[in-house]
């Protein structure tokens, strides 16, 4: 396996097998914890909800720490996924919702999510991946895993909301 450090984070690559029409992935170990885009621009850290609803209601890239707790990982609203500077670093990209498969999360911890008014619900429970897949003006798509029963299930939510991201190489 190979290890990249990006922002001071380890990050090791995970291969996955293929699976139905989707080829052989290296995946990022673990959810993205990056604090700057990669053209090295900062990515705007919303601490209040007044900052994090503001951010989304004027349709800017946001990250926050769960509960403003640095330990318990970053999320990023899909503006920041979405953003042309690029969120994912260098050699890497955010995959898309069909790339995003259920084998992909096996060991991550439910990083819970924080809804467009600032509000943090359900870590430790469930674990919520934006995709680089946009559905429509205002939603986008996503992957939930329950982490009690390892159900992992794709949906679509609001721009706003905050959620983990996780990477693959691209080759």
């Amino acid at each position: 396996m190979k290890t990249i450090i990006i922002d001071g984070q380890e990050y090791t690559l995970v291969p996955v097998e293929k699976v139905n029409e989707v080829p052989q992935l290296k995946w990022q170990e673990g959810n993205l914890q990056v604090l700057n885009f990669r053209n090295g621009d900062p990515i705007p850290f919303c601490l209040t909800n007044e900052a994090w609803e503001n951010a989304g209601k004027n349709g800017k890239p946001a990250f926050c720490f769960y509960d403003n707790d640095i330990t318990k990982g970053v999320l990023y609203n899909w503006y920041a996924v979405n953003d042309e500077r690029g969120l994912a670093p260098e050699g890497m990209r955010i995959p898309t919702i069909d790339e995003l498969m259920d084998n992909s999360f096996v060991n991550d911890f439910p990083g819970g999510y924080r809804n467009n008014n600032g509000t943090y619900y359900y870590i430790g429970h469930y674990g919520y991946w934006w995709s680089s897949s946009e559905y429509n003006s205002i939603n986008a798509w996503y992957r939930r895993l329950y982490y009690y029963y390892s159900d992992v299930k794709r949906d679509t939510n609001y721009l706003q909301f905050g959620f983990s991201v996780r990477c693959v190489l691209t080759i």
